[in-house]
């Protein structure tokens, strides 16, 4: 959908930019779980700190009020609204784009829908990085 977005005046490189520093801060996490792990006399309280970030890492991901127009909350996964035996990578994005270039006489395209979705996707991929990113392991383990 390039092209269709860059004439809309969207750009999805803010998402992209916060996929790199998502990745980034993956790979240290992802570091720290292997570094537990492997160690027999990690701390309980460690061992909390790991699991919290497990659980929140997820929570960010969810928007509490939901996609629009659906009954899922899930920023990245979703089941597709318009094909129901696949499912949808960025569901809101997906159909927002969707609903865009598939304009109906009583609803016309909304742009705007999807300016919003992108900026939806960009802040909860923020929010993912900076739960990984969070400190406090560094005097436990």
């Amino acid at each position: 959908y390039g092209a269709v977005l860059q004439n809309q005046n969207i750009s999805l490189k803010y998402i992209d930019n916060e996929l790199e520093d998502f990745v980034t801060a993956s790979v240290t996490f992802w570091n720290q779980l292997q570094t537990a792990a492997s160690n027999t006399s990690i701390s309980e309280q460690a061992l909390r700190i790991l699991n919290n970030k497990l659980m929140n890492l997820e929570r960010a991901f969810i928007i509490p009020e939901g996609l629009p127009g659906r009954q899922f909350k899930h920023v990245i996964f979703a089941p597709s609204s318009v094909n129901s035996y696949a499912s949808a990578t960025f569901p809101g994005l997906s159909d927002a784009i969707f609903n865009a270039l598939h304009p109906t006489p009583s609803v016309p395209p909304d742009w705007d829908e999807v300016r919003r979705q992108s900026d939806a996707v960009r802040v909860h991929i923020r929010y993912a990085t900076q739960v990984m990113a969070q400190s406090g392991l560094e005097f436990l383990m």
